[in-house]
């Protein structure tokens, strides 16, 4: 990879690429990276793609039926609730609709009707444990 980074995403595109975004490391922005870099396995080889909006880990990250990935919530210092939209044929990240919620190391799940189900995870504003779930439509 170009840069460091754990607590990332890895998505598998359609093109046969593996997305990875966001994450953290010891080096940047306070330890949050906000850079992503496409892995083609057929090369092998990692090639840098456009930046998020806003650096964060403990995120999830969907490919959705549209071919973008939907990239939800995690930490950028404390949990938020913004979400992203990663379009593979312009290679850019555009905000989208937020959560209700602010989330960090939740579990989210792509359903099939193409909603995006999000459950738990930590609010650090509230130093709470979540016991609730929401729905990305």
């Amino acid at each position: 990879m170009h840069r460091p980074r754990a607590s990332h995403s890895a998505t598998a595109l359609a093109s046969g690429e593996v997305l990875l975004a966001a994450g953290e490391n010891s080096s940047s922005n306070g330890g949050y990276v906000g850079s992503a870099e496409l892995y083609n396995p057929s090369t092998g080889k990692f090639v840098t793609t456009g930046s998020l909006n806003t650096p964060r880990f403990l995120h999830t990250a969907h490919l959705l039926a549209t071919g973008q990935v939907l990239i939800v919530a995690g930490n950028h210092f404390g949990s938020i609730a913004s979400a992203e939209l990663y379009d593979p044929s312009t290679g850019t990240f555009s905000t989208t609709a937020s959560l209700n919620t602010p989330r960090q190391g939740h579990v989210s799940a792509l359903l099939l009707n193409g909603r995006v189900f999000a459950a738990g995870g930590y609010e650090s504003q509230t130093r709470a444990w979540l016991a609730s779930a929401e729905l990305y439509h």
